[in-house]
């Protein structure tokens, strides 16, 4: 080898550059899609008690404190169990830290609650194209369209992944 990529791999690894970029400049509810630097020491986070954990974690999410409203997540199932809203929640949370490890687990233990929802399907789909995983993110939200077919969510996702990968043949 000459030290080169191959083209398809420089082509790939160009579109994710890409992805990333773009990321930074929207997100899957158009929100500003930067990492949560706290992402980076999220085993040293704490959260203070509080009497609902799961109005802490919206709270904490729409406030993009991703790593309290992960924590808060967290607490709402050690308390009252798995829950599709608490499990879909922590895996948004986690993506957000580019924690894809912490999110994957979190995904997978939400299918079974909630892995046929428009909801489930988008947000997986958005940590797919998040890791530069066109493919599957295409899979997942053509599915959610299926399901959900005037979601402005899942519309402005697929434009998004259009935008970053080349439109689909399929769509």
């Amino acid at each position: 080898m000459d030290g080169t990529f191959p083209s398809r791999t420089a082509s790939r690894l160009a579109r994710t550059v890409a992805a990333f970029s773009m990321l930074f400049a929207a997100g899957c509810t158009t929100a500003a899609m930067e990492p949560d630097v706290t992402g980076v020491n999220y085993a040293r986070v704490q959260v203070p008690a509080v009497a609902d954990p799961m109005e802490a974690a919206r709270k904490a999410y729409g406030e993009q404190n991703f790593a309290h409203a992960a924590r808060y997540y967290e607490m709402a199932m050690a308390r009252e169990g798995d829950s599709g809203e608490a499990l879909l929640g922590a895996a948004a949370s986690y993506d957000r830290m580019w924690r894809f490890d912490l999110s994957e687990a979190a995904y997978r233990r939400a299918e079974p609650l909630v892995g046929g929802t428009a909801e489930y399907l988008n947000n997986r789909g958005y940590s797919y194209l998040m890791q530069g995983k066109f493919d599957a993110a295409r899979q997942h939200f053509l599915r959610a369209r299926k399901i959900a077919p005037n979601d402005p969510v899942v519309a402005g996702n697929l434009k998004l992944l259009d935008r970053l990968s080349g439109p689909s043949q399929a769509g």
